[in-house]
């Protein structure tokens, strides 16, 4: 991974983002990519209503914008907002195709990110188009165990960001959460989670 971050400062420049401040916005000219060196940035959609839609978090090692460099777009279709002071290599999509051309490694590297970020957005829609809170809930959860492959799962995120993730209040996900405990499908210290009852969780989902 180091080897691929200097050959990446080789063919970028490095910008800094504060919390709060974005990086690119939907109509912004697609100019290029990000690889995120430090920090974390959430990657964020225009719903119908103009609500903004989180569709993934971009931690460090992880490049924003992939999906646009092999598309017809010449504007950002999406926003990239930086949740931490953030640090990023910027590469010019000019810049980022010609190396492709001459770089091997580069070309495995981009398509594991690829990989990754199609199964990130297909978890993400699978969970979005669960109506019911508790039923995404189960499945979020669900998805954290299929991961570490233990019924013992850490929240990856603070429950206020994984309340926005599920599109949902923070209220709504403590009561599901107090629910689920009560019936002894889940217990919960912290973000330590024990999934007491793997089939119940699987029955919310299908409910």
């Amino acid at each position: 991974m180091a080897s691929m971050v200097n050959q990446l400062k080789k063919i970028g420049a490095i910008r800094t983002y504060n919390k709060g401040e974005y990086a690119f916005s939907a109509g912004d000219i697609f100019s290029g990519l990000y690889y995120v060196v430090s920090g974390e940035f959430v990657v964020l959609s225009l719903g119908r209503k103009g609500q903004q839609f989180e569709l993934i978090r971009a931690m460090p090692g992880e490049i924003m914008g992939l999906p646009l460099l092999f598309s017809q777009f010449e504007k950002y279709t999406i926003f990239g907002l930086a949740l931490k002071n953030s640090k990023c290599i910027f590469i010019k999509k000019e810049k980022f195709l010609h190396t492709l051309k001459i770089n091997k490694q580069l070309c495995g590297f981009l398509m594991k990110m690829m990989a990754r970020h199609i199964l990130m957005l297909t978890r993400r829609m699978v969970i979005i188009r669960l109506k019911n809170p508790e039923q995404r809930v189960a499945q979020y959860i669900l998805g954290l165990r299929s991961t570490c492959q233990s019924n013992d799962v850490l929240l990856d995120k603070k429950k206020l960001d994984i309340a926005s993730h599920l599109d949902m209040t923070p209220e709504t996900l403590s009561r599901v959460l107090k629910r689920m405990q009560e019936d002894q499908t889940i217990e919960v210290s912290g973000k330590k989670v024990n999934i007491k009852n793997v089939l119940g969780l699987h029955n919310r989902v299908m409910e």
